[in-house]
């Protein structure tokens, strides 16, 4: 009776969301308190920055042959199950290592396990999606809950224990993150001889070199605000408390368009959300280089539902529209890398620079990001549309999207 539970829609649903929920509690206490561990241990700044950068840029290999391998091997749980079992197991070595190297290895390590993940269980959702019509959003938002509520335990566990047993919160999340792999609803596909070529053919698509720039941009206007922000409404004298409430609003406002967005399932396209999120952004970031006042910046706060929300939605829709079945692993993979990868990556340095010399007026140049992600955004509208002239009333993945 439990196992037909889990097989019937509802069952589908929580199996699912539990996926987004317990990936996103892992990557919510990481992103914060990942460099306070680190530090706990022995490495000084300079050691961090480079364990995080080498962390950021190998995704750019590991998520391609991950995804190839899974393509391949026509189903992607067992081996989202295994990457997850390896983060556990990365994880308890890093309470047995000794020396800054050994340590620094490990962490690297855990990395490349972990970056691994995300595209595969991307491509298991958007199947479902498409095979069970179910409502993207509403799955995905489970993400941003539990990212907030790793955001407090983990400051909870921090007052409460010190940095160096953070590692001990890390290994919990990472084995809830194990169990959701391992419950994840399989996206079984005939397994095929992926070549090189054939997913470097993705990228002589014009509207998939669209898509890379209009939501690679977009995304990458965050840099500013993700590297910068905190410190940035701490020189303008804003108390801490309060920060955290702007970047509470941002995330509820994501969730809030995450739970509505089904709504409007087939009446707006990939390229139009896309659009939003770009226009959304030539609106927030000028602003945000103005307004000092938290009672202006906290509805200003509440555009991260249109720049990301909003721009990944119009990812995930193109993707699984457009993005053949046999590929979907090593599509998410080419799109994760290059705009989770090399754009943002870049974009961290450009704003490092900018903000050094410029300060809060840096955000003026993610404004102009939006800008050009908004032309590009036009770009996918069109080359979109001629791709389909062209292909006629045929799906590259033969079968229906999903809801987004």
């Amino acid at each position: 009776m439990f196992q037909r539970l889990l097989r019937n829609g509802f069952g589908i649903y929580l199996r699912l969301s539990f996926f987004y929920g317990s990936y996103f509690l892992l990557a919510g206490l990481m992103l914060p308190y990942w460099p306070v561990w680190l530090q706990a241990r022995g490495l000084s700044a300079e050691h961090i920055g480079i364990v995080l950068a080498i962390g950021y840029w190998i995704k750019i290999v590991v998520q391609p042959l991950i995804a190839r391998r899974a393509d391949s091997a026509g189903e992607n749980r067992r081996i989202m199950s295994l990457l997850a079992v390896l983060v556990v197991a990365a994880m308890v070595g890093l309470t047995l290592g000794q020396g800054l190297w050994m340590i620094a290895i490990l962490a690297v390590l855990l990395a490349t396990l972990q970056q691994g993940i995300l595209p595969l269980g991307e491509s298991a959702v958007l199947a479902a999606t498409r095979k069970h019509q179910l409502d993207y959003g509403r799955l995905r938002l489970w993400g941003s809950v539990t990212f907030i509520i790793a955001a407090v335990i983990g400051g909870a566990w921090l007052e409460s224990f010190g940095a160096g047993n953070l590692v001990w919160l890390f290994i919990a999340a990472a084995a809830l993150m194990a169990v959701g792999c391992t419950v994840m609803v399989a996206d079984r596909r005939p397994p095929a001889a992926i070549t090189w070529p054939e997913i470097g053919s993705l990228l002589a698509r014009p509207s998939f070199l669209c898509l890379l720039a209009a939501a690679g941009l977009s995304q990458s206007s965050h840099a500013v605000m993700l590297a910068y922000g905190v410190i940035y409404w701490q020189e303008l004298g804003i108390p801490e408390g309060i920060i955290g409430q702007l970047y509470g609003a941002g995330v509820i406002a994501e969730i809030i368009l995450f739970a509505l967005i089904g709504r409007f399932a087939g009446r707006i396209s990939p390229a139009q959300l896309i659009a939003l999120g770009a226009c959304g952004g030539i609106i927030r970031w000028p602003l945000t280089a103005l307004l000092a006042d938290p009672i202006w910046l906290l509805p200003l706060q509440s555009l991260h539902a249109l720049t990301f929300a909003a721009t990944h939605l119009g990812a995930m829709a193109y993707l699984s529209k457009n993005i053949p079945t046999r590929l979907s692993a090593s599509g998410q993979a080419v799109y994760a890398a290059i705009v989770g990868g090399v754009m943002i990556g870049a974009a961290t340095f450009v704003s490092a620079a900018a903000y050094q010399r410029l300060g809060g007026d840096a955000y003026w140049i993610m404004g102009g990001f939006s800008f050009v992600g908004l032309l590009a955004a036009a770009g996918l509208a069109f080359t979109s549309a001629r791709e389909s002239r062209q292909a006629g009333s045929d799906d590259a993945g033969s079968a229906a999207p999903g809801r987004y």
